[in-house]
This record gives C-alpha cells, sequence and structure tokens, in this order.
C-alpha cells in the first residue's frame, strides 16, 4: 500500500504451471543421464525463492545461486538439492555452508578461502573450475587452468566440476563466435581433463537458449533460468513452445 493506504494498482502474478511446463520441457530435450539446475539466484528473478524453488526441486536436480546466502535460504527452505553458488564468495561468508554446496571458483584465493572453512569446520566444499571462454565476466584463461588446479590439490580442495557461459548464444542468427567459444570450451576441458587424469563429473556451460538451440552443448549439467518468458520464436526441433512465467 502507498502511504495514503491504497492498495497498490501494479503487481505480476507469477504461474507455476508455467515454470512446472518450461523445466518439464528442458528435462526432455537434454541427455537423460544430465542433470538439471534451476537457476533460481536473485530471489529467483524476483519470482519469490521461497515460491519458486521448492517448485523447480520438483523436476531439476540441482539449484543454481549467486551467493552464500540463497545457498543458506534454500536449506531454511526445507531443500535438500545439491547448490552451485556461481558467485564469488567472500572470506566472511563462508559459514552454514554443508557437503552439498558447490563453488565456482576462478582466482587462487577463492581457493585459499575453501581451504580454510574445511580446516576451521571440517567441511569440504567441491569446486567447478570457471573458464573464461570469451565472455570477460568470470574465469580462468585456458593456459591457467594447469596452474589454478595444482594449488587446488596443493590446498587439499576437489576439482569436481568445469564451467563456462556463452556470451551471446541466444542470437538465433549468428552463431560464430558462440561456436568459437564452444571450442575454447573443448580445449579448456582437455586441459583439466589432462591436470586430473580424467573427466570432472560436472561439466557444463550450456543456459537455456543452448540447451534449446544446440545439442552440440550437451554436457553432464545444464543451467536452466527462471528468469522469466523465453523467446516464442525459440522451440527445441520446432516441438513444444515455452511459456511466460508472469503477468501483470
Amino acid at each position: 500500500m502507498d502511504m495514503a493506504g491504497n492498495r497498490p494498482v501494479q503487481w505480476i502474478e507469477v504461474s507455476g504451471d508455467a515454470i512446472d511446463h518450461n523445466l518439464a520441457l528442458f528435462r526432455s530435450i537434454i541427455r537423460p543421464e544430465s542433470s538439471l539446475l534451476a537457476v533460481v539466484k536473485a530471489n529467483a528473478y524476483g519470482h519469490g525463492l521461497a515460491e519458486v524453488a521448492p517448485r523447480a526441486a520438483r523436476t531439476a536436480q540441482w539449484m543454481g545461486v549467486h551467493c552464500a546466502s540463497e545457498a543458506r535460504q534454500l536449506r531454511r527452505l526445507g531443500l535438500k538439492t545439491p547448490i552451485l553458488v556461481m558467485g564469488c564468495v567472500p572470506p566472511a561468508d563462508f559459514r552454514d555452508l554443508d557437503p552439498d554446496v558447490h563453488l565456482v571458483v576462478s582466482t587462487e584465493a577463492s581457493l585459499e578461502w575453501t581451504a580454510a572453512y574445511r580446516e576451521r569446520t571440517g567441511t569440504s566444499l567441491g569446486v567447478h573450475i570457471k573458464v573464461d571462454i570469451g565472455t570477460k565476466r568470470q574465469g580462468v584463461p585456458v593456459e591457467k587452468i594447469p596452474a589454478i588446479v595444482t594449488r587446488a590439490a596443493k590446498l587439499g580442495v576437489e576439482v569436481v566440476g568445469i564451467a563456462g557461459h556463452f556470451a551471446n548464444i541466444e542470437d538465433t542468427i549468428e552463431h560464430e563466435f558462440a561456436m568459437l567459444q564452444l571450442r575454447r570450451f573443448h580445449d579448456a576441458l582437455d586441459v583439466i581433463r589432462g591436470e586430473l587424469g580424467e573427466d570432472p563429473p560436472f561439466i557444463h556451460c550450456s543456459c537455456s537458449a543452448a540447451a534449446l538451440l544446440f545439442r552440440e552443448t550437451d554436457f553432464t549439467l545444464y543451467r536452466e533460468s527462471l528468469s522469466g518468458p523465453h523467446p516464442r520464436s525459440i522451440r527445441p526441433g520446432g516441438g513444444a513452445s515455452l511459456y511466460e512465467y508472469f503477468h501483470g
């Protein structure tokens, strides 16, 4: 209400059925042996974390958030799914994180903070190395992967994943840069495979648009954003379309 006690004239209604439909659609098009991660960061993109996350967990095997406080909030909501924290976790925020909380890291400092948390609490957190494949927002250059994997081993931090992020793969007309980024991700995977002696369990660079448009981005984990409506022109294989989440 406003200061005069009047009811608001603006509101948003979120369709739970649309969320169910879209997640089920993504679940149906990705590889059966792969896991689906529902990104619910920033209060589920404003849709309401408490309302959206439990519903998304019916279909998605993972939850993705930006910060450690969101991971703790999911646990308070009773969700027991693995959680991927995709943003940087500063030292002061390493608290009340269980072993099913994984961290995306791109600096040696983050590895050191993760190791310090294990020493302090006895809880080991798996890390996913974020590789810069051209988005220039966060990530380790491919040539520096050996150094960061070696540092993780020395600190006793387990590298369980590798992550990348596309800059414009939703551009349905020009795909050259997206394919360049995919080649860079394969290069990074080759390097980390060589360092670890095997593939890490969690390999992911596929976002919503990539999962819809390019089977070449199929790996072991998919990040599906619950940010809102998707372009109606994007239909997987010309089949069922995605539904808009809200109106107001």
